[in-house]
């Protein structure tokens, strides 16, 4: 057992891959946090699973891979900036395509899409909406983009996989909650699956 930045983790060897897992809570700082803790102890790729609310044809309980990353509450147009748009950086983070690549070998039909993070639970179909239109994205966590801009600025290879919990509407908070006492042994399998490819690779 291990402790990062307070939160509890494990680290194990997995076909002669040393994994460090941790669980990085909740929100955009607590997991760039982590992200940079992970990178600076001498992690070399970052894989993160969780559960996403669903926009654009994915259904509840699929698992999706997010190729390219987005903080959609992050807005600097009064400043003539593009919609997520941070300066000296494209607002869309590409996840690593190698990385995704190892995915598609475990769940070749797995749907890939933009994942639109922000620093709230969507229950709204409006804003749900909003992302879809505006950025074509196919679901939508509090996490993933915070990670995909540090490993970005660190070269570090990241993917994500997330299993749809809710549809992002008005009744995402019951559906969340119900799909959270499930433990997603799947997606931890999957995950797994990941890990000992690329164990075989090295």
């Amino acid at each position: 057992e291990i402790n990062l930045l307070g939160k509890k983790g494990h680290t194990y060897t997995l076909n002669g891959v040393t994994v460090v897992s941790v669980n990085c809570g909740i929100g955009k700082a607590n997991a760039a946090a982590l992200a940079a803790a992970l990178i600076m102890s001498g992690c070399e790729i970052i894989l993160n699973f969780g559960l996403s609310g669903g926009i654009s044809n994915v259904r509840r309980g699929e698992t999706v891979l997010g190729n390219a990353f987005l903080e959609h509450d992050f807005d600097l147009t009064g400043l003539g900036y593009a919609p997520c748009q941070k300066p000296g950086q494209d607002a869309l983070i590409k996840a690593d395509a190698e990385l995704c690549a190892l995915v598609e070998q475990v769940l070749p039909d797995i749907k890939k899409g933009t994942f639109a993070t922000g620093d709230c639970f969507v229950s709204n179909a409006a804003l749900r909406d909003s992302l879809r239109d505006n950025f074509g994205a196919i679901a939508c966590d509090m996490e993933t983009a915070a990670i995909a801009d540090i490993c970005q600025s660190a070269s570090v290879p990241f993917a994500s996989l997330r299993k749809i919990s809710d549809d992002a509407g008005e009744s995402a908070a019951e559906s969340y909650r119900d799909m959270n006492t499930y433990g997603n042994i799947s997606l931890s399998l999957a995950v797994l699956k990941v890990i000992d490819i690329i164990g075989q690779g090295k």
